[in-house]
């Protein structure tokens, strides 16, 4: 049972359609959601990506990925890969040079540069040429699962984030606090020196759970599941969503003409999934 809105998070919105607004003015920079599994990064960031597409901002979306076999610059080449299937390139003198560098990301762009630790500071700037190549209404790069990124994705990330001060680029990653000791290190030291800043989400309070359950079944709340959902997503929005999925499924949540009904007894079948882990294995 999806939740059909955002619930809660008012500061943490406001502060990402303030860095979106930023690009038309020339400016850019660097926002991290922060957050356990389940916390509801993902869907903030969803939410940021509709409002940029709405306002006709260029939207550049990539994954980092958990593998045995880390490819470099993943998410990147994703993210670039992706917008190519339907944007072009501007024919754009001060681009120009750094197309071969991007073509380590995607090879339609050129024959790309010889690996090397220069190359990691070219498609940092190649990235910002392009976003000042296409001008408008800006760019928005985002970086999924920051934790899982590779090396070389994180230097590119890193000369971004202390260069895009002064141009229309936003680049917006999703991260869990304690995966990656390294990535949590950069953004630390990244953040110390002015050139990102991090916006934390915690559980919801239980007001917001409640809130959140209305939303969910689009009526009021049956007396008692407000505490019952609570206690078993310790307010985390993708367990909320769970919880009351199976609560539906064993008939324990049932309509009740216009409402809803909480029908005897309930307990897990199994023990209560951790936020980190969805019972139906699906990517928080």
């Amino acid at each position: 049972m999806r939740c059909p809105v955002i619930v809660s998070r008012t500061d943490e919105t406001s502060r990402l359609r303030e860095a979106l607004r930023r690009p038309a003015t020339g400016h850019g920079g660097v926002r991290v959601l922060r957050g356990e599994a389940g916390v509801g990064k993902s869907r903030l960031a969803a939410a940021v990506v509709a409002e940029a597409e709405q306002a006709g901002t260029v939207v550049l979306c990539g994954r980092a990925v958990r593998s045995a076999a880390s490819v470099p610059l993943r998410p990147l080449s994703e993210a670039l890969l992706g917008w190519l299937r339907t944007g072009t390139v501007p024919d754009d003198r001060s681009l120009a040079p750094y197309l071969p560098a991007l073509g380590r990301l995607a090879p339609q762009l050129g024959a790309a540069a010889a690996d090397g630790a220069s190359s990691v500071m070219l498609i940092g700037e190649g990235l910002l040429r392009l976003a000042t190549a296409l001008g408008g209404a800006g760019t928005l790069l985002l970086v999924e699962d920051l934790h899982w990124a590779d090396p070389e994705t994180l230097g590119v990330l890193e000369y971004v984030a202390d260069n895009a001060r002064d141009v229309p680029l936003v680049v917006v990653a999703t991260m869990r606090p304690h995966d990656a000791p390294d990535v949590a290190r950069l953004v630390g030291d990244l953040r110390a020196r002015g050139s990102l800043e991090v916006l934390d989400l915690d559980p919801l309070e239980s007001e917001d759970v409640g809130a959140m359950l209305q939303a969910c079944l689009g009526a009021d709340v049956p007396p008692g599941l407000d505490d019952l959902v609570g206690r078993f997503s310790a307010g985390y929005p993708l367990l909320v969503e769970e919880v009351l999925a199976d609560l539906q499924a064993s008939g324990a949540l049932a309509r009740d003409g216009e409402g809803w009904l909480v029908r005897g007894s309930w307990s897990w079948g199994s023990p209560p999934p951790s936020p980190g882990r969805s019972r139906r294995g699906s990517t928080p």
